[in-house]
């Protein structure tokens, strides 16, 4: 006969205790979503919206809570493998002007890597949200 363990007592030896260390994961917040890079005259504007843990849930919400102390992020442009610039953000958007895409690349790319962050004053950088896109 098959026993249901939440009948059972908890010193049954069917439970398990586990110890896992408490980590900050839960805190950190979410990667960006909907990177858009877009041409203007004097260079592309990079945008994104954020995530949020917290209050994010309404459909009629036309932007989501913060969830954060103050609104920040990184964003990186990428050349390979490697960082060809980078910006602190305290919105979700960026120019990226003509001069600074001409130091990084020489000619004008047809597309480019971009990796953004939201950064939390308490646990640092959420996960980057990573994509190509052209430009």
């Amino acid at each position: 006969m098959a026993h249901w363990t939440t009948t059972l007592d908890h010193g049954h030896p069917s439970y398990v205790t586990l110890a896992m260390p408490p980590t900050l994961k839960a805190l950190r917040p979410l990667a960006p979503a909907h990177v858009l890079a877009k041409r203007f005259a004097g260079g592309i504007t990079i945008s994104w919206i954020r995530q949020t843990r917290s209050g994010g849930d309404a459909w009629d919400l036309q932007e989501v809570p913060l969830g954060e102390d103050s609104e920040a992020y990184t964003l990186q442009v990428m050349n390979g493998a490697a960082v060809a610039r980078s910006w602190s953000t305290a919105e979700p958007q960026q120019n990226y002007n003509d001069s600074e895409i001409a130091a990084d690349f020489g000619i004008p790319p047809h597309s480019l890597t971009l990796r953004v962050a939201q950064i939390s004053a308490a646990t640092g950088a959420g996960p980057f949200l990573e994509r190509t896109l052209n430009v």
